[in-house]
């Protein structure tokens, strides 16, 4: 039987292993997205609604912290009345959490999240992604993204002073 000589490599070929096992981990965080790009207020593209997207954990969320008209044409506040949940359908839009568990898909892309739409009462699928010209396009669908709707939402405008309305006390049945 004739033996080969593989030289220096053939030592190395350990070293290399253990490397690649203890790198993984290091590059697979550095491949993570950085949300710094997508985090922070959002306008809606109707401009009617301000969304700020924060993180939660290792995901993203978002609720509404400004809304151009916090009240209904006939005067009534605009409240969660067709939440599923009763305990909930006394409370304001402002304030909602309705973006959550966004996960990270690579880039400014996240994915996989949950979009609550107060006006309906519903929950749907949500879908983000950071554009180059600065804007967030905004994907929401029930189960197949091609059945959805796409926004682009955009930063509000520099120095622009937002806040919540107060919910105004919900009234007794004395009518007071």
């Amino acid at each position: 039987m004739i033996r080969r000589n593989a030289g220096p490599l053939r030592r190395l070929a350990p070293l290399a292993v253990a490397l690649g096992i203890f790198a993984a981990p290091v590059f697979a965080q550095a491949a993570e997205p950085d949300p710094s790009g997508v985090l922070g207020l959002w306008l809606s593209e109707k401009k009617k609604v301000l969304v700020d997207i924060y993180r939660c954990e290792d995901e993203l969320c978002g609720k509404i912290v400004w809304l151009a008209k916090p009240y209904y044409k006939s005067g009534d506040f605009k409240r969660d009345r067709k939440n599923p949940d009763p305990a909930l359908r006394d409370r304001g839009w402002c304030g909602i959490e309705v973006i959550q568990g966004l996960k990270a898909k690579g880039g400014d892309s996240w994915e996989n999240g949950e979009f609550y739409f107060p006006k309906e009462g519903r929950t749907f699928d949500i879908d983000i992604e950071g554009r180059a010209d600065a804007d967030l396009k905004i994907w929401v669908y029930l189960g197949l993204r091609l059945l959805g709707k796409s926004e682009i939402w955009t930063r509000p405008e520099p120095g622009q002073t937002v806040g919540c309305v107060d919910a105004p006390e919900k009234l007794t049945d004395g009518g007071s």
